[in-house]
C-alpha cells in the first residue's frame, strides 16, 4: 500500500507534523482558467493546542506518495475565511490561489477602441497587475472593431468575459497572464502540454459521460448597427439537430458576433462528453489545461481530451486525486 506524504507550510513555516495530523479532510482543486484555484481544510482542534490560522496568510501545499516519488507541490494560496465551530472543535479553512492580487478586483471604468488589438488589452491589464503576459498569437492580433468596455468591471472579470467571448482560456498563475484557445491543450507559445497516454489501469475508477443535453442548432449572436440603427444575427455554426442558441448579449461589430457565436457553438461541442477519474497513486496527476489521450477503453471512448480540473482531497485516510476532461477541440 502506497505511503501518502502531505506537506503544509504557513507563510514559509513548515506546520506539515502539527496540521497534517488534525487534517480531518482537505482539498486542493486546480482548473484550467475558468476558476481560480482553490483549497479547503477541516482542522480538528480538541484539545485547544492549535492556534487559529490567520486570514491573508499564504499556504501552500505538496502531496504525493512516498513509494513514488514523494510530494508534488500543488500551489500556494491565500487564506480567505476561517470558521471555527463547536462542540466539536473544528477549524474550516478555505482560500484561493495566492496569484489573484487585490488589485485584480478593483473595479475600474475605461475601453479601448480600434485600431487596438485584443492583445492590447491583455497587454495593460497584466502590466497593471504586475503581470507578465502570455497571449496567443493569433488572439493577441484580433482586430477591435469598435469598442472593448470596461464598466464596474474588475480586471479579473474583464479577462474572463473575453476569455468566454473569444473562446480562449484566460488564466492567472505564476506571476502570468496567459490566454490560449480553449480545447487546444497548448501554451501561449503554442507549445503542446502533453498530460500523455492513460488507460483503464491508471484509474482506481473513471466514468465518460455522454450527453445530448449540449445538443444545439445554430449558434447566434444579435449585432447592432448604431449608423443604421438595425439588428442582424449571425451564425456560428450548423450544429446539431437541437434548439437553436441566441447569446444574451448584442454586439457592436459583426466579428466580434461571429467569435462569439464560434466559440459557443464549440463550447456545446465539448459538452456532448466528459471524462472524469480517479488516479491510482502511481498514475502522475496531469496540469489543467494539458492535452491527455485515453486508450483501451473502447467503443468511441479512446480519443484525446482536454484537462479542465485537477482536484487533490487528503486527509488520515490517504489521497485521492480526481480529474475531470473534456474533448479536445
Amino acid at each position: 500500500m502506497a505511503t501518502p506524504v502531505v506537506q503544509i507550510t504557513i507563510d514559509g513555516k513548515d506546520v506539515s507534523d502539527v496540521i497534517f495530523p488534525r487534517v480531518i479532510a482537505g482539498s486542493v482543486a486546480r482548473h484550467d482558467g475558468e476558476k481560480a484555484n482553490q483549497f479547503s481544510l477541516e482542522l480538528s482542534n480538541y484539545d485547544g493546542m492549535l492556534a487559529k490560522p490567520k486570514r491573508g496568510a499564504t499556504l501552500t501545499v505538496a502531496l504525493g506518495f512516498q513509494e513514488f516519488g514523494g510530494p508534488v507541490d500543488r500551489g500556494a494560496y491565500i487564506i480567505q475565511s476561517v470558521t471555527k465551530s463547536g462542540p466539536e472543535a473544528v477549524f474550516r479553512v478555505e482560500g484561493h490561489s495566492a496569484d489573484l492580487k487585490k488589485t485584480l478586483k478593483t473595479q475600474k471604468n475605461r475601453s479601448w477602441t480600434a485600431p487596438k488589438t485584443l492583445g492590447d488589452v491583455l497587454k495593460q491589464v497584466a502590466s497593471d497587475n504586475g503581470l507578465t503576459p502570455a497571449i496567443d498569437a493569433g488572439l493577441a492580433a484580433t482586430p477591435i472593431d469598435t469598442i472593448i468596455a470596461q464598466t464596474g468591471e474588475s480586471d479579473m472579470h474583464l479577462v474572463t468575459r473575453l476569455a468566454r467571448r473569444y473562446g480562449a482560456i484566460g488564466a492567472i498563475a505564476q506571476g502570468k497572464l496567459s490566454f490560449t484557445p480553449r480545447g487546444s491543450g497548448t501554451s501561449a507559445s503554442g507549445q503542446a502540454l502533453n498530460a500523455g497516454v492513460f488507460t483503464p489501469n491508471d484509474f482506481e475508477r473513471f466514468a465518460i459521460h455522454d450527453s445530448d443535453r449540449d445538443f444545439r442548432g445554430a449558434s447566434k449572436c444579435r449585432v447592432w448597427d448604431r449608423k443604421t440603427a438595425k439588428g442582424t444575427v449571425h451564425s456560428g455554426s450548423a450544429g446539431d439537430d437541437g434548439p437553436d442558441y441566441l447569446h444574451p448579449e448584442t454586439f457592436g461589430s459583426t466579428s466580434e458576433a461571429k467569435a462569439a457565436a464560434g466559440a459557443r457553438a464549440k463550447e456545446f461541442a465539448r459538452g456532448k462528453k466528459r471524462f472524469e477519474g480517479s488516479l491510482r497513486p502511481a498514475a502522475p496527476a496531469p496540469t489543467p489545461g494539458a492535452a491527455m489521450t485515453t486508450q483501451g477503453f473502447g467503443d468511441d471512448d479512446d480519443m484525446a481530451w482536454v484537462v479542465k480540473t485537477v482536484e487533490d482531497s487528503f486527509g488520515r485516510a490517504g489521497i485521492v486525486t480526481r480529474i475531470v476532461g473534456e474533448p479536445k477541440s
